[in-house]
């Protein structure tokens, strides 16, 4: 049933040849695109600010991406929970006192022209919305930036000339 060709290989009776181009043309499918979309790596957070309580720990951050303006992340862990607060482009302060999270706005919470509704509370904590914040001038103020490495430890960029990798200036 089987028989030995020239170069040593034994093709069985019945066996569809026609498939093996067709399966090389689809492996090489699969590498170019593997070439094409690398492995990215995920976009770094750039910390506002982040406060630490006993029970709970907040982060207001944003992805430093290619385009000038991404959204704002407000976000709570308590334990090994987290959630996102709001995603929005105009938060002017975040506080935490009494139990309660304070946001201020730059007038009505919004992410990009939409405005957008923040939660009551979340995991226990009332939010309250500050939204008397005014812009100083047309952009507002610069805002103070820092990021993590791998053992959370800030890194400032080096236009702060009054920072350290180790100043807990917006940490509560």
């Amino acid at each position: 049933m089987s028989r030995t060709q020239n170069i040593g290989l034994t093709v069985t009776e019945g066996t569809d040849c026609k498939s093996a181009p067709a399966r090389v043309n689809l492996i090489f499918i699969i590498i170019l695109l593997q070439g094409c979309f690398p492995n990215i790596p995920p976009p770094e957070r750039l910390y506002l600010k982040e406060i630490k309580d006993t029970s709970i720990k907040l982060e207001w951050f944003y992805y430093s991406l290619i385009t000038s303006t991404t959204p704002d992340y407000i976000e709570i862990t308590k334990g090994n929970v987290i959630d996102t607060i709001c995603l929005c482009n105009n938060v002017a302060d975040l506080k935490f006192e009494n139990n309660q999270i304070i946001i201020g706005f730059y007038g009505n919470p919004r992410c990009y022209c939409e405005p957008i509704e923040i939660p009551d509370s979340v995991m226990g904590y009332k939010i309250v919305v500050d939204t008397t914040h005014v812009l100083k001038g047309l952009l507002g103020d610069p805002r103070d930036i820092y990021k993590k490495d791998k053992f959370g430890n800030k890194i400032y960029p080096p236009y702060y000339p009054g920072k350290q990798a180790n100043s807990d200036a917006n940490v509560k």
